[in-house]
């Protein structure tokens, strides 16, 4: 899986909620709930997810 993201918006997530986005390349993507996030207009194709790892649900 191929995942982008910008450092700026991974800043303000490590400040908002202390996880780097980086973290997304370790974790378990086939055990994954996924869906896309259509709650608001955004401009670009946003997908919510909730993925085990360890005893932590990210």
């Amino acid at each position: 899986m191929r995942i982008e993201f910008d450092p700026p918006k991974d800043a303000i997530n490590q400040t908002k909620h202390d996880v780097s986005l980086s973290l997304t390349e370790e974790l378990d993507w086939h055990a994954a709930l996924v869906w896309v996030d259509n709650r608001f207009e955004y401009g670009e194709l946003r997908m919510i997810a909730l993925v085990p790892m360890t005893e932590t649900l990210y």
